[in-house]
């Protein structure tokens, strides 16, 4: 149960977080550095919101106000978090994300010496010498790009998870280089699983780490890890209506990978 009281009296919130609010939902921009979630009286973005809201409600005299956290982000990962305001609402949240109803687009910054996606003959040898690996990437144009399809299996352990072809769940992302600089890329990267850590470590599987990455070895090139959920989009059961959210990338994406 995503539902606690807030003890702290000076949870800084920023309004600029709000991307969407109405009765039943609240989708905010989560910065890097701030848990989703944190143990009971710990600082993290569901307490911020929920102290905001509760103080919004007791100056409108209103009852007090719950908060859900219907997923969640990695501390270091900025970007959409979506959140519901009653049971209700969660419990339709939660059966869209299980029945793979939300469609999430992030961004990433790795290196830029990626191969033509598209030239299977143009791949690193590290995914074409075993039979494994090579049967679970994909390569495919859609919308006049070029991307690469990866369904390598994962299964996660505590705060890591590996590729594993045995133990391994079913896990699919999709890629494709938005834009590249003199020394990185920008990555367009479309998760229909939500496995634990499944970008980070789909990319450090293939040799493209997020960078500053600590727990994949990406290089430390970033005053942050480069990894931001952009765009988050569903249809609500309740009223068929259609949510299609987005929030800004933080500059220093762009900044990295200009073109020269």
């Amino acid at each position: 149960m995503h539902f606690m009281v807030i003890h702290q009296k000076n949870l800084s919130f920023d309004r600029n977080w709000i991307i969407f609010e109405d009765n039943y939902l609240m989708v905010l921009n989560k910065p890097s550095g701030l848990v989703t979630m944190g143990s009971t009286g710990e600082d993290s973005l569901f307490a911020r919101a929920l102290n905001y809201l509760q103080s919004k409600n007791k100056n409108q005299s209103k009852m007090p106000a719950k908060l859900f956290a219907c997923h969640r982000l990695d501390k270091d990962t900025s970007g959409l978090v979506l959140f519901a305001k009653d049971d209700r609402s969660l419990k339709v949240a939660q059966d869209l994300f299980k029945r793979r109803k939300v469609q999430k687009e992030y961004r990433a910054v790795t290196l830029n010496d990626w191969p033509n996606l598209a030239q299977i003959e143009n791949w690193p040898m590290q995914w074409k010498q075993d039979p494994q690996v090579f049967e679970k990437l994909k390569a495919m144009k859609a919308s006049g790009k070029d991307w690469l399809e990866i369904t390598l299996p994962l299964y996660g352990i505590k705060t890591k998870s590996r590729v594993d072809f045995e133990k391994g769940n079913e896990a699919y992302t999709r890629i494709s280089i938005e834009q590249s600089g003199s020394d990185f890329s920008l990555l367009r990267v479309y998760p229909k699983t939500g496995r634990f850590h499944q970008i980070r470590c789909h990319l450090a599987f293939l040799g493209f780490p997020v960078l500053s990455d600590p727990i994949y070895k990406g290089p430390k090139s970033s005053p942050r890890l480069m990894l931001h959920a952009s765009q988050l989009g569903f249809t609500w059961p309740v009223n068929k209506q259609r949510y299609d959210f987005t929030c800004p990338l933080p500059s220093i994406f762009l900044e990295m990978t200009r073109p020269s």
